[in-house]
C-alpha cells in the first residue's frame, strides 16, 4: 500500500487548466494514473489525443467534450469514457475546480470565488497511458 500526497512537483498549470497528478507509475502506482483538473470558465483545452483509454468523472460542475465529431455535456455524477487515439477537445462553460483539502488531507466543501459552488473532475488513465502531471 502507498499513500500519495500532493506536492508542488505534481502540479502543472497551463493557460487553460491546472492539473494535479495523484497516482502515477512515477509516484508508486504499478500502471494507472489519476489526477484532478481545475479549469476557469470558458477555457478550452487544445485538441489532442491520448494513446490509451481515459475515464473522467465530473463530481460537480459541467464539461463540454467534443470527440470523434460528437459534442456531449458531461455533468455532476456522470462519467465519460474517452477512446484511445481519437482527437478530443474539452471545455468548461463554468469554472471547474478539483476538490480542496485541509491541512489534515480532508476534503473541504464550500464555495469558490463569486459564490459559485466548487466543482471537481477526477480522471483515470488506463494502463500504459501517458501520465498526468
Amino acid at each position: 500500500m502507498r499513500v500519495i500526497s500532493v506536492s508542488p512537483d505534481s502540479v502543472t498549470t497551463t493557460p487553460n487548466a491546472t492539473m494535479t497528478g495523484l497516482a502515477a507509475p512515477s509516484r508508486g502506482s504499478s500502471e494507472l494514473s489519476t489526477w484532478t483538473v481545475d479549469m476557469p470558465a470558458e477555457a478550452t483545452g487544445p485538441e489532442h489525443s491520448v494513446s490509451r483509454e481515459q475515464v473522467w468523472t465530473v463530481t460537480t460542475g459541467t464539461l463540454e467534450v467534443t470527440c470523434d465529431g460528437r459534442t456531449e455535456r458531461v455533468t455532476t455524477g456522470q462519467t465519460l469514457v474517452l477512446p484511445p487515439d481519437v482527437p478530443r477537445t474539452i471545455s468548461a462553460p463554468r469554472t471547474l475546480r478539483g476538490p480542496r483539502r485541509d491541512a489534515r488531507g480532508r476534503r473541504r466543501h464550500g464555495h469558490g470565488r463569486g459564490g459559485h459552488p466548487r466543482t471537481a473532475l477526477g480522471a483515470l488513465g488506463a494502463p500504459g497511458a501517458q501520465e498526468a502531471p
